[in-house]
C-alpha cells in the first residue's frame, strides 16, 4: 500500500492496548536477578521502585509535575500519528504514570495522605496499560522539542520500564538479548567461531569485489581502532560493514573487533542502572583485553547515544590505560570525517562511482537528538556522492522522524506497532521521492537500515536503503563488475 494513501487512523482510546511484548521466562528473570512475574507483594514492590526512581532521578519528578496538558506533543509522536491512540501520545503515556504519582507521591499526596485522596487505582488493568504503552515508545525524544516546557518524556518511559522490571514485567526479547551479551558478547547469540568465520569470508569478498587485499581482523591486540559494531552488520548489512574496512585500509589504520563485545547497543538500559552498567563494563574489559589506541562505535544509533553519554565514566575507568590515545569513544563518522579533513583519502575518493544514485539522508533520532552529530555524516556524503538530498525541513535535522523500531521495539510481536511508528516517516519519504526524485535512503543506524529495508516495501516505496559508510566505501574502492572478478 502506498504510504501517502494509507488513511490516518481514527482516534480511539486503547486502540493499541493489545500490542504488548511477550513476557520473559522465569529462568531468564532469575538469571537477570529480578523477581518472578507479579510476586504476591507486587503492588508494594512497584510503589517502592517508583519512590526510588523519584529519589534517584531529579528530572523524573519535574517531568511528572510540569505537564499542563496543552497537547503540543501529540502531533510530534510517530506512534500517535500511526495508531491514533490517545494513550500513545507522550502526554497520554506519561499520564499512566501520573495516576500513581498523584495518588502516592505528589505534594498533595504527601500533605493529605490517604485523606481526601481518590481510591487506590493500582490494579492489574493499570499494570497492563503500563506493559503495553511503555513499550510502544522508542525514546526518540522528538516530543521534547515540541513541548513548550521542554519536558523529556523519555525519562518517564525509561523509569517506568525499570519499575516494571522490579515486579518481573520484562519483555522476553529484551531479557534474551541482555543475557546473550553477557554470554557471547552479542544479543544474537553468535559464538566467536561464527564471528571469526564471517570476517574471513568478508576478506575474500572484498578481494573479489575490489581487487584489494583488506583485513577484517578479530581479537587482535594493539590495533589503532577497536570497532564496536551492531552484530547484524557483517551479515545483513555487509555493504556498510565493508565500508568500514575500506576506510581503514585507505587511511592505513589497523583495526579489530572483539568477540568479548561485538554489540554496540545496550539493552540493559531498558532494565535498570545495574544491568546497563554490566553491559557498559564489557566495553572497558574488551578494551583492556585488546589495548587499542581508539574505541570507535559503528553506525549504531542507540549504541552511540549511550556510549557517548557514558564517555566520562568510560574515561575514568580507562584513565590508567596508557595505550589509548583517546579515553572517550568516537563515532565512526567522526573518525572518517577527521580522516577526510586530514587528506587521508586524497587521490583515492571517486564520487563518480555513485553516479546515478540520488539518496535522501534520513538522520537517525538517536544521532540527531541524543548523539551530538550533525555535520560529520553530511561531510562524508558530500565527499562520496555527487548528489544527495536532505529531508524536508519540518522532518529533517533535529526534527527528524523516528523509524519506529529502536528503543527495544525489535520483538516480532511488535511488528504492527513498528509499522505504525514508521508510517509518518514513510509518508515523508514518499513525498521526497515524488518531489525531489530520490532513488535511495542513506542513514547511519543499523536499526534504521533493518526497519526501512523491511517497512518501506510494505508501503510500496521502491527505495533502496544504505549506510553512510557503504557509500563512502564504494567511492573509495568501487566494486568491480561481476564479469571482471576472478
Amino acid at each position: 500500500m502506498a504510504a501517502e494513501s494509507w488513511p490516518a487512523p481514527a482516534m480511539a482510546l486503547g486502540a493499541s492496548a493489545d500490542q504488548a511484548c511477550l513476557p520473559a521466562q522465569a529462568n531468564d528473570l532469575e538469571a537477570l536477578g529480578l523477581p518472578e512475574a507479579l510476586p504476591p507483594d507486587w503492588r508494594q514492590r512497584l510503589l517502592g521502585a517508583f519512590g526510588q526512581a523519584l529519589e534517584g532521578q531529579r528530572g523524573l519528578r519535574q517531568a511528572l509535575e510540569a505537564c499542563v496538558g496543552c497537547g503540543a506533543c501529540h502531533q510530534s509522536c510517530s506512534f500517535h500519528l500511526g495508531t491514533g491512540d490517545p494513550h500513545n501520545t507522550p502526554q497520554g503515556r506519561a499520564d499512566l504514570a501520573r495516576r500513581l504519582y498523584r495518588r502516592h507521591f505528589s505534594p498533595r499526596a504527601r500533605l493529605l495522605g490517604r485523606w481526601g485522596q481518590p481510591r487506590d487505582i493500582l490494579d492489574e488493568d493499570l499494570l497492563g496499560l503500563w506493559r503495553a504503552y511503555f513499550w510502544q515508545c522508542t525514546l526518540c525524544r522528538r516530543c521534547t522539542l515540541f513541548c513548550p516546557l521542554g519536558i523529556d518524556t523519555s525519562l518517564v518511559t525509561r523509569a517506568c520500564r525499570h519499575i516494571l522490571a522490579q515486579v518481573g514485567q520484562v519483555p522476553g526479547h529484551v531479557a534474551r538479548e541482555f543475557l546473550g551479551i553477557l554470554g557471547s558478547g552479542n544479543g544474537q547469540g553468535l559464538p566467536p567461531a561464527a564471528w571469526t568465520a564471517r570476517h574471513q569470508a568478508l576478506e575474500e569478498e572484498l578481494l573479489r569485489e575490489t581487487g584489494q587485499a583488506m583485513a577484517c581482523p578479530v581479537d587482535e591486540q594493539g590495533a589503532d581502532v577497536l570497532l564496536i559494531p551492531s552484530p547484524q552488520e557483517p551479515f545483513s548489512q555487509s555493504a556498510t560493514y565493508k565500508g568500514y574496512a575500506k576506510v581503514f585500509h585507505a587511511a592505513g589504520l589497523s583495526w579489530t573487533t572483539s568477540t568479548y563485545l561485538n554489540q554496540a547497543s545496550n539493552p540493559g538500559l531498558w532494565l535498570g542502572p545495574r544491568q546497563a552498567a554490566l553491559v557498559g563494563r564489557r566495553v572497558l574489559e574488551a578494551t583492556r583485553l585488546l589495548k587499542p589506541r581508539h574505541i570507535v562505535v559503528a553506525e549504531s544509533g542507540q549504541g552511540w547515544a549511550v556510549l557517548r553519554n557514558l564517555g566520562a565514566v568510560l574515561a575514568g575507568g580507562l584513565a590508567g590505560e596508557k595505550y589509548l590515545k583517546a579515553k572517550e569513544p568516537l563515532h565512526i563518522c567522526q573518525l572518517s570525517s577527521r580522516l577526510l579533513k586530514e587528506g587521508a583519502f586524497a587521490g583515492v575518493l571517486r564520487p563518480q562511482a555513485l553516479q546515478g544514485v540520488k539518496p535522501v539522508f534520513h538522520e537517525p533520532c538517536q544521532v540527531a537528538r541524543s548523539g551530538g552529530l550533525g555535520q560529520e555524516p553530511r561531510r562524508l556524503l558530500k565527499a562520496a556522492c555527487l548528489g544527495w538530498l536532505e529531508m524536508p525541513k519540518p522532518v529533517g535535522g533535529p526534527l527528524t522522524l523516528c523509524c519506529g523500531a529502536g528503543g527495544g521495539l525489535n520483538a516480532p510481536e511488535l511488528y504492527q506497532v513498528r509499522l505504525a511508528g514508521l508510517m509518518p516517516l514513510a509518508r515523508a519519504l514518499a513525498q521526497a521521492q515524488r518531489r525531489q526524485g530520490c532513488t535511495a535512503v542513506v542513514t547511519m543506524c543499523a536499526t534504521c537500515q533493518d526497519q526501512l529495508g523491511e517497512g518501506l516495501a510494505h508501503f510500496g516505496l521502491g527505495l533502496t536503503v544504505h549506510g553512510v559508510h557503504e557509500f563512502l566505501g564504494q567511492a573509495l574502492y568501487p566494486s568491480r563488475p561481476a564479469e571482471a572478478r576472478p
